[in-house]
């Protein structure tokens, strides 16, 4: 198991990718957490294609697909 600071660190994130993770864990244990926002999201899963190729950037979307809006 590894937690999403673990994560954070491990692929070395920064700006809103790891704005992201933080918000995520927030909301797990925080009492009054403020979720994560779209940016945040859009910018983690960037972070996470990038140099990927299409077959990464695909995964990439699959894993951490848009959140609908509603």
């Amino acid at each position: 198991g590894m937690t999403l600071r673990q994560l954070e660190r491990r692929l070395d994130l920064a700006g809103d990718a790891a704005a992201y993770l933080r918000a995520v864990s927030a909301a797990r244990y925080a009492p009054r957490p403020d979720p994560p926002t779209a940016e945040q999201r859009r910018a983690l899963r960037r972070e996470l294609a990038s140099g990927q190729g299409f077959t990464g950037r695909v995964r990439t979307f699959w894993a951490l697909p848009p959140r609908p809006r509603g």
